[in-house]
């Protein structure tokens, strides 16, 4: 006893001098970490993916064992692992082929438009010195001589005196995409072996967990990978869940007011609010950007529009849907969310299902505690 007690206060001591040291040299650990960081990302993403891909797949073999039976996996696992793969292939197809060609248009309406914006800008333009001159205000607008000519000819002047900085910075976004691919082909076959095999993995970590702790603590760690597991998958499936409502909103909203492409921006908004909070911004921006080539005043109201349609989703449709996904009352949904948004991206895609796990096992841990508190207690009537 006397010695399980020395290892625990030596292993107090060990941690507490480690973490001042990792304290005082949190630059070099920083460093260390970045560099191991983008060593085991492929990694990483490819064990990211295949937590993403086996829900699909479950889902999948379920259906093949209703109507197939339990026999085969093997074949089982060979038809429905490719199957969930060019399902969420499709989907994410699917979602480009519908924005690239209409923002290729987009772009095309705007070169076609810009005589008449330059026209517009300075009828505007004059409009608004006339207005200064008859209120006598202090100052007035110099003259706008803006034409198509002097905007060309603005516009070759700055890429000849920027076009090496242009250039070295679409050579670094090329070489950056193409190092983005490799990683993501690499992510992609290890997550396919992964899903392969995850049965084989899983009793072999079960085995190390057993040979390395005790079965009551492996017995937690498996209970806590459990939990979480069961926590992000559920949290993915709210989000999914979240994003069709939002999108199906937008897209009615869009049809009552009237505003164009309704299928299109619908379908970006709905995509990017997988993205917890930051996600409906980007869709705003898009969708925004697509109706301001084609009118701008109905931009504006559909920005006006998604604000509120957001503050809607996010106080009410958002705890509501993910809370229950995850298990978390709403109320600890926005308080999550809220805490999240201090540790940056990370924090905000990770802070409901993290606090969904530490809400189960506080949980968890009370009700223990109520129960052997409530066996100590003696019977009614034994108190003498």
């Amino acid at each position: 006893m006397e010695s399980k007690k020395a290892a625990r206060v030596g292993l107090i001591f060990a941690a507490i001098f480690l973490f001042l040291v990792c304290l005082s040299n949190h630059e070099a650990l920083a460093a260390l970490l970045g560099k191991i960081l983008k060593v085991t990302l492929p990694i990483l993403l490819g064990l990211a993916l295949a937590f993403i891909l086996n829900l699909p797949l479950r889902f999948l073999e379920r259906l093949w064992i209703r109507r197939f039976g339990k026999q085969r996996r093997g074949l089982r696992r060979g038809i429905c692992l490719p199957l969930a793969l060019l399902l969420m292939m499709g989907l994410i197809s699917l979602v480009f082929v519908a924005i690239v060609p209409q923002l290729v248009r987009s772009l095309g309406g705007l070169v076609k438009k810009i005589p008449f914006y330059v026209e517009e800008i300075n009828v505007w333009w004059e409009m608004l010195s006339n207005l200064l001159a008859a209120r006598s205000f202090p100052f007035s607008l110099p003259k706008l001589n803006l034409t198509v000519d002097s905007l060309r000819l603005t516009v070759s002047a700055y890429l000849e005196e920027h076009g090496h900085r242009i250039l070295n910075a679409s050579m670094q976004i090329v070489q950056s995409a193409f190092v983005a691919v490799l990683d993501a082909i690499v992510a992609l076959v290890i997550s396919l072996y992964v899903l392969a095999q995850k049965e084989k993995l899983s009793g072999q970590i079960k085995k190390l967990l057993r040979g390395l702790f005790s079965e009551k603590n492996a017995a937690r760690i498996l209970n806590f990978g459990r939990l979480s597991e069961k926590t992000f998958a559920n949290f993915i499936t709210g989000q999914v869940i979240e994003a069709v409502i939002f999108g199906s909103l937008c897209f009615v909203g869009m049809l009552i007011f009237r505003m164009p492409y309704p299928l299109l921006i619908s379908v970006i908004v709905g995509f990017t609010a997988l993205i917890p909070i930051f996600g409906a911004l980007i869709g705003t921006a898009l969708g925004g950007f697509l109706i301001l080539l084609d009118d701008p005043i109905k931009a504006i109201w559909f920005v006006i529009f998604i604000i509120v349609l957001q503050q809607i989703e996010g106080n009410l449709i958002y705890p509501k849907v993910v809370g229950n996904s995850v298990g978390l009352p709403g109320v600890w949904v926005l308080i999550a969310v809220t805490v999240g948004t201090s540790f940056g991206i990370v924090g905000m895609l990770f802070s409901v299902p993290v606090a969904s796990v530490l809400y189960t096992l506080l949980k968890q841990f009370a009700e223990h505690r109520i129960e052997r508190k409530r066996q100590q207690l003696p019977p009614e009537g034994d108190g003498g």
